[in-house]
């Protein structure tokens, strides 16, 4: 057994390439949990091929329920917005698009780091300050319009969401993305506060009730979250 107590992602997947993982002390609950935090990692660089890391922010203290309606309306439209970018009669369900949102409290505000994996390639609308089309300037355009309008479905009239849009790039800038939205999942940081990010774990395939979109579907979803827990003791 291996007696080492601190694990770090290195020594993770050192310890995963050579297949000696069950040498590690399982039995200990910051092992166990530092092994859950570099599996999702590792999902996230190797296997989740994402586009876009899209931080959003909610404010102070918001209703965890009201997070959810807006992030899979902002899923929702986003897509429905694909639908007629790329001038589809339908948008199936494996053309639908795939996020992954963890939570983090950071240091007041709610904020969702959020893995985009886009079901199809959009056609490009803006031209970068070099003269080439750029898809991200397209994405970050798309979404600013997607949580204004959003913000509007949810009659908030203050500007609430904030949100800040990355190229996902190459796996080292996947990593870096990854593990520092993953640094509220360490032990530490998880039995000072009392709170499990695992739990509030948000994947649109699993949560959200996706469906195929055509020129029919409605412009908003149903307020209808998977959940009506709060985050109000969390953000304390």
């Amino acid at each position: 057994m291996i007696k080492n107590n601190h694990l770090t992602y290195e020594k993770y997947s050192s310890l995963k390439r050579s297949n000696r993982l069950s040498e590690l002390a399982f039995h200990k609950s910051h092992i166990h949990q530092s092994l859950c935090r570099y599996a999702l990692v590792d999902n996230l660089v190797k296997d989740f091929h994402y586009d876009y890391w899209v931080v959003i922010t909610f404010g102070f203290f918001p209703q965890f329920s009201d997070c959810e309606v807006v992030l899979s309306n902002a899923h929702y439209r986003l897509d429905r917005w694909l639908l007629n970018n790329l001038k589809l009669k339908q948008l199936r369900i494996d053309q639908r698009s795939k996020w992954i949102c963890l939570p983090e409290k950071g240091s007041g505000n709610l904020h969702f780091n959020c893995f985009i994996k886009l079901g199809e390639r959009p056609n490009v609308t803006h031209i970068g300050r070099n003269g080439v089309p750029s898809e991200w300037l397209t994405m970050k355009d798309v979404l600013k319009r997607t949580f204004s309008a959003v913000e509007k479905m949810m009659g908030w009239n203050a500007r609430t969401i904030q949100f800040s849009i990355k190229d996902r790039r190459d796996n080292n800038n996947a990593l870096r993305q990854a593990i520092y939205s993953t640094q509220e999942m360490r032990t530490g940081w998880m039995e000072q506060n009392n709170e499990d990010h695992f739990a509030d774990m948000i994947m649109s395939w699993k949560h959200f009730n996706v469906k195929p979109i055509n020129f029919r579907s409605p412009k908003f979803l149903k307020r209808r979250p998977k959940s009506t827990g709060d985050l109000s003791e969390f953000m304390k």
